[in-house]
């Protein structure tokens, strides 16, 4: 190796011509800069000199022969993608100094096991160790604060994380598909969990969710197929949807008496369900796994969530007083249903609500309903309506003119019917 092979500008070296497997980077060289030695599958070593301060953009991206990296105490920052793809690199010591490590900038590295990291580093790029499927174990250094989008998803055989206290948020996805990650320890000051954080962390048994978040995103904790209780603090005003749906193995969920929630929310936790069936949680009812076809809905419940009977067999449904909305595609593509009970409590009926319901032929709406949205598409066999005079806002294909709509004279849905052509018949 001759440092002809290096073209070196200002400091900078932008270029490297030879074919060297083991190489060191001359001492003169400040900056190593971006793509330089990218794709280079000759390369199984190398010692950067004492003195470069900066790897640049991708710098030794795809270099799927390298086993060995040797950086300097003076670097400061490993930049975007500059290891990403190195497919043979099992170990590395990040040295004291680097602050930052960019984004992606080990994705890839498949045989990666064990990272060590500065006291001093504070950012954790993006997807920086995505698909890195051979690290086990991880600790996390005191000072960062954030741990990225994406920042240890798909790291396969992860098993356990060690938090630091200084931790503030978990950004979305960031351990995402790591199916052996088991009972992580999130830190008190920690305010943020983002969307799909742990999604597919199939050995996750338990959580407890810190005093300072106040959200839940979606899917933070989605098909953690393993995870049997959750404590929700009372500072968490919100849980989002889907945020822990299909973990069919929770079976304890603390929560806050007023949390609100979105649809979906413990959709598929079947371990959740009570003697006949039903998922309910805080008197929403978000699943239903009961045998029988004629579903009377408990007492107590005053929620139905999305997608609870989505494609089910049943035939009919009562759903009970103090119920005030039917969520969107709640009966959706329920094939054999062909008698619904609605209370008046019932303020709202959402869209796709009863969609694709080929057996109902008549639904009677109560005194009560103010606004109902699309909620009857492709139920194409639905003959009889009947509106109540409290119904103030229907959406405008939420009826089909092969409909006939039943409703007192002078009521908004007269007004309705005739506008959108629809058969009436006044009560």
């Amino acid at each position: 190796m001759a440092n002809s092979d290096f073209i070196i500008q200002y400091g900078t070296l932008t270029k490297y011509i030879g074919s060297d497997a083991e190489i060191t980077i001359p001492e003169e060289v400040k900056r190593i800069g971006p793509s330089v030695f990218k794709n280079n599958t000759n390369i199984v070593s190398v010692v950067i000199s004492e003195g470069v301060e900066q790897l640049g953009g991708y710098a030794f991206q795809g270099c799927t022969s390298l086993k060995s990296v040797k950086m300097p105490k003076s670097l400061l920052k490993i930049a975007t993608g500059a290891f990403s793809g190195c497919v043979e690199m099992a170990n590395v010591v990040v040295p004291e100094g680097v602050t930052e490590i960019g984004d992606a900038a080990f994705s890839g590295c498949t045989s990666l096991e064990n990272i060590v990291f500065p006291n001093c580093l504070h950012k954790i790029g993006k997807n920086c160790f995505m698909g890195c499927d051979s690290i086990k174990s991880i600790t996390i250094p005191e000072g960062v604060s954030n741990i990225s989008d994406g920042a240890f998803a798909s790291c396969q055989n992860l098993k356990s994380v060690s938090f630091p206290t200084t931790l503030t948020k978990i950004d979305s996805s960031a351990f995402c598909w790591c199916y052996n990650l088991e009972d992580v320890i999130i830190p008190d000051n920690t305010t943020e969990i983002g969307k799909n954080a742990f999604r597919n962390c199939y050995k996750i048994k338990k959580i407890v969710i810190p005093q300072n978040i106040s959200v839940i995103q979606e899917y933070s904790f989605a098909n953690c197929k393993n995870l049997t209780s959750v404590n929700i603090p009372d500072s968490v005003t919100k849980i989002e949807q889907h945020a822990f749906a299909v973990c069919e193995k929770l079976k304890k969920v603390s929560l806050p008496k007023n949390v609100e929630m979105d649809v979906h929310v413990f959709l598929g936790c079947k371990a959740l369900a009570n003697k006949d069936g039903f998922v309910i949680v805080n008197n929403t009812l978000f699943d239903y796994f009961g045998e029988s076809q004629d579903v009377i809905i408990p007492d107590g419940v005053t929620s139905i969530s999305g997608c609870v009977f989505s494609e089910s067999e049943i035939k009919s449904v009562v759903i009970p007083e103090g119920v005030t909305k039917i969520a969107e595609r709640a009966f959706e593509v329920c094939k054999n249903l062909s008698k619904v009970t609605i209370p008046q409590s019932v303020k709202k009926i959402e869209k796709d609500a009863f969609a694709s319901c080929p057996r109902l032929t008549t639904i009677v709406i109560p005194e009560g309903v103010t606004e109902i949205e699309e909620a009857f598409r492709d139920s194409n066999r639905l003959k009889k309506v009947f509106l109540p005079k409290s119904v103030t806002n229907i959406a405008h294909y939420a009826i089909s003119y092969k409909t006939t709509i039943y409703a007192p004279a002078g009521s908004y849905a007269e007004s309705y019917a005739k506008e959108n052509k629809i058969p009436f018949v006044a009560e």
